[in-house]
């Protein structure tokens, strides 16, 4: 349909040419006639009745030409030249039936002939006057209904009215004088017309001529009007150039304006310097454009600038400065080349963003097109090689570097599989954060707000990249080095890693490979105190479990209703050093050094032994889903554990307390082992407890040196003294105490407490798995803590008041609500 709609407006507008063709012809044709007929007479003058009878002699049939006076003067200059004067007044044309009517008040034109070898030649053309102009009619009445047989225009033998103009017409009218005048243009298409007055004026301003054009009230339908404001400035002398300055205000649909101004130098039909600037006003995509350049011959060159708004959702602004192209118009090649300093963008400020210093960014483009190539046809085709230069700068706190080339091809028969599409990019990508503490400044109160604790962190970050990709995949290996502390954290790592992109049948598929070297991290646990509940740890709202789930369907929605080819991934963590990797909290005197051997994979990345495994356990085995593989081992180094720092009522303590090791193993099949040892020294003996096994059922064993049996160590670990040495009571809380170890219910953060507090009782309920241990801290007042996996925590204190009254005040805090409750109550206990 488009092609069509473009096809008739050509017919329409060939039919119109062809009219204004017709009759300057027939005047012409009239012209040449009376020079052929009376070349030889020296003066000559034709009156209206005669040319009335020639031009219904000559004219064609539908073609209505009608004046109210004309004459017609032939006059000699010398033996072989000629001068012909013609002069119309209330000239009209009508051409079929009036589909074309043009009238004018006043006509004037005139030529200069002469003979050579016999054949008469126009030499010059005289100013031309037609004043009073008036045209009217229908282009859709105006286009040919039958091709017309013979020679077209711009082929051999047909008449091109662009080259007359080049050739004959142009280089031969003598401007001065001339006046042209349409006070009414109407012109009618597909229901719409064209509106408009025109003035051509020309006059000699001593050296050049002046030729001024005015188009006004131009109006194209109801939505589109035009006022054009034109002046030439003509040299006399041959071959100077002579200069075009236009002015055009326009309105579009909507309220829209363009203002343009062009200028130009031409110096002949192959050389033409030209400037186009232009200003448009409600139109949000654009708002100003300049262009300047060279036309010579087969190729253009020159420079561009623009100015373009709301072209993205996140971009305000985008301009850019004296982008410089080159065309070459024979072989279809050119090149786009923007340089530094010269394009800038603006992003939009969003309200959620507390900081509008934020998105001043400064950046600089470079960019360069390279064998630019088309194809006009059924294909479409195209072919670009390119190259893009990013610099951007935001206030000293962040730098990136961009530096890709590639290539595009589109054409429709040449790869059906990949849509006709094939491109190609590489690259290199460098980004600096400067100052992570003005990142986390200008985030602050955003949802990209930086979490806690990394928010206090200071120091840089600085990633490389390097890779390509094309529409068949590629890779893009990366490293990325942090180095960030704060007072109490510290984070000095390299993680070296590639991202590769492999097309499958099912399309492309992502693969990550990390690997994490830990060089130097600090990282401080909060504070744990006996007498308050533990710290919460919080997810962050931002982090939806949903998120994948939601990933997963838009992919499957993408491929029909079936899961596309999902990520595979690897990523192995180590510490260089044994220290490298500690871990700062008040439960040990100085930090536990930890050494990381970790590797985790995707599903399908798992050995096959391990996958044949899970296929042979059912989909039951993992609730129906596919679990990663991960192994490696993940140790705790030796380090002293400083219970007194806990608690005030803890400070003096009896007996010091070491981790030796703790060591976990992350194994294929799921399994994690553990294998822990943590040391008590009493003056009497050393005591090890030893924590084997596995994290789901742990085996705790007590070792010491001397030797002794389970019983007796229980006893030196609690009370320090032996079994047969404790009262009724004491042996009860080392019984609990077994008991409670042999069945899970302690930590090992509780067994640090109980080895290292001088405890006068504990209790253990194997059903509620609580566990309650009494401390004294004064003389009839003791201090109760406890708790259990998986119950909540408890802290009271014991006061005895009389023989048998006691004042018990208890502060507990359940696991699942975080519900707190305070309770105090009088207890009187007799024993009989």
């Amino acid at each position: 349909m488009a092609k069509l709609a473009r096809k008739n407006v050509r017919a329409r507008l060939t039919g119109f040419g062809l009219v204004v063709g017709v009759a300057v012809g027939s005047l012409l044709s009239l012209v040449l006639l009376v020079v052929a007929v009376f070349l030889l007479a020296p003066e000559l003058e034709i009156g209206s009745a005669r040319l009335r009878a020639l031009a219904g002699r000559f004219a064609p049939a539908d073609l209505g030409i009608g004046w109210e006076d004309a004459v017609v003067r032939l006059v000699k200059t010398d033996a072989f030249s000629k001068e012909i004067e013609i002069r119309l007044d209330g000239i009209c044309v009508r051409y079929k039936g009036g589909a074309l009517d043009a009238c004018f008040e006043k006509l004037e034109w005139g030529a200069g002939f002469s003979v050579s070898g016999f054949k008469p030649r126009i030499t010059f053309f005289a100013p031309l006057i037609a004043a009073g102009g008036e045209i009217a009619g229908d282009l859709d009445d105006l286009a040919p209904e039958e091709p017309v047989d013979g020679p077209k225009p711009g082929e051999p033998g047909g008449f091109s009215l662009v080259d007359f103009a080049r050739t004959e017409f142009l280089p031969k009218w003598r401007v001065d004088g001339s006046f042209v005048e349409l006070r009414r243009l109407e012109l009618d298409s597909g229901g719409r017309a064209l509106r408009g007055r025109l003035q051509l004026s020309t006059a000699a301003t001593g050296a050049a001529r002046l030729v001024s054009l005015r188009i006004e009230d131009v109006r194209f339908g109801n939505d589109i009007s035009v006022d054009l404001k034109g002046e030439v400035d003509w040299p006399v002398a041959e071959g100077s150039p002579f200069t075009v300055g236009v002015d055009l205000d326009g309105g579009l649909p909507g309220r829209r304006k363009v203002r343009a101004r062009l200028d130009g130098k031409i110096h002949w039909w192959d050389h033409v310097d030209y400037a186009l600037g232009a200003k448009f006003a409600n139109i949000p995509a654009v708002r100003e454009g300049r262009i300047r350049g060279t036309y010579k011959g087969d190729g253009v060159t020159g420079l561009v600038s623009a100015k373009f708004g709301a072209v993205h959702a996140q971009v305000k602004t985008l301009d850019f400065v004296d982008c410089g192209y080159e065309v070459a118009l024979d072989r279809r090649e050119g090149v786009l080349a923007c340089g530094p300093q010269t394009v800038t963008v603006g992003l939009r400020e969003r309200a959620e963003l507390r900081n509008r210093a934020l998105f001043r960014l400064f950046p600089t483009f470079d960019l360069r097109v390279t064998n630019l190539s088309w194809e006009n046809g059924a294909e479409n085709g195209f072919a670009a090689d390119w190259d893009f230069k990013l610099a951007l700068r935001h206030m000293r706190a962040l730098q990136a570097d961009l530096d890709f080339s590639g290539s595009v091809v589109r054409q429709g028969a040449a790869d059906p599989a990949h849509g006709g599409l094939r491109y190609s990019v590489d690259g290199d990508a460098l980004v600096r954060v400067l100052d992570f503490g003005r990142v986390v400044a200008l985030l602050r109160g955003t949802p990209l707000a930086v979490p806690a604790p990394a928010n206090q962190l200071r120091g840089s970050i600085e990633l490389n990249a390097s890779g390509g990709f094309s529409e068949r995949g590629g890779s893009l290996p990366f490293e990325l080095r942090t180095r960030l502390r704060s007072e109490f954290q510290r984070l000095f790592a390299t993680v070296d890693g590639g991202l590769a992109l492999n097309r499958t049948a099912a399309g492309l598929r992502p693969e990550l490979g990390i690997d994490v070297a830990i060089e130097d991290v600090l990282l401080s646990l909060p504070r744990v105190d006996v007498t308050s509940s533990p710290p919460k740890v919080v997810s962050d709202s931002r982090f939806r479990p949903g998120l994948a789930r939601d990933r997963t369907s838009a992919r499957e929605k993408a491929n029909g209703g079936e899961a596309g080819p999902g990520p595979r991934y690897r990523v192995r963590v180590n510490t260089t050093s044994q220290g490298a990797l500690k871990l700062a909290t008040n439960l040990t005197g100085a930090p536990i050094p930890i050494s990381v051997r970790y590797k985790l994979r995707s599903a399908d990345g798992r050995p096959r032994w391990v996958r044949a495994a899970a296929a042979a356990a059912g989909p039951g085995a993992s609730g129906g889903a596919v679990p990663p593989w991960m192994e490696g081992t993940i140790s705790l180094g030796r380090t002293p554990v400083d219970i007194g720092g806990i608690n005030k009522f803890l400070s003096r303590l009896e007996r010091d307390a070491v981790l030796d090791h703790f060591d976990l193993e992350l194994q294929p099949d799921g399994g994690r082992r553990i294998d822990g040892k943590l040391v008590v020294t009493n003056p009497d003996a050393t005591i090890s407890i030893l924590i084997l096994g596995t994290l789901a059922q742990p085996v705790v064993r007590f070792e010491s040196e001397p030797p002794a049996n389970e019983d007796q160590i229980i006893a030196a670990l609690l009370f320090g003294r032996p079994i047969n040495e404790l009262d009724e009571r004491q042996q009860q809380s080392a019984a609990a105490f077994r008991t409670a170890v042999n069945d899970t219910a302690l930590t090992l953060a509780q067994m640090y407490l109980l080895a290292n507090s001088p405890i006068d009782s504990l209790n253990y309920d194997s059903e509620s798995g609580r566990v309650i241990a009494s401390v004294k801290i004064a003389g009839g007042t003791s201090l109760e803590f406890g708790g259990g996996r998986g119950a909540g925590t408890e802290v009271g204190i014991r006061r005895r008041l009389a023989r048998n009254v006691y004042l018990n005040t208890h502060v507990e805090r359940a696991s699942q609500t975080d519900e707190q409750l305070v309770s105090a109550f009088v207890e009187w206990v007799r024993r009989f």
